[in-house]
């Protein structure tokens, strides 16, 4: 079973939240990704930025795939949560440990 989703969002009401975070787990069922592969993708992702792009660091297309897609899981929540606004520091989406 996928580790549920976990939003953080000061200053928004709990009711916010929720409808975020079913717009967030939307775009992850919808795309046939779950929040740990994700998650994984987007470590891939970032530890081959830290290590310069090298060639044998490359992330697969799964991982660069599911990376994009829980970037924009996290794009609609704050949009849901905040408009056009900048969200806040301390504003995120991570999968529940």
């Amino acid at each position: 079973m996928a580790l549920p989703l976990k939003l953080t969002a000061p200053g928004v009401s709990a009711e916010r939240i929720h409808q975020a975070l079913l717009l967030a787990e939307a775009v992850l069922e919808k795309a046939g990704v779950t929040p740990e592969e994700g998650v994984a993708g987007l470590g891939a992702c970032e530890v081959w930025d830290i290590h310069d792009f090298a060639e044998d660091m490359t992330p697969s297309d799964e991982q660069c795939r599911a990376a994009a897609v829980l970037d924009e899981a996290q794009h609609v929540a704050m949009r849901c949560c905040y408009g056009d606004a900048v969200p806040p520091n301390g504003a995120s989406l991570d999968v529940a440990s």
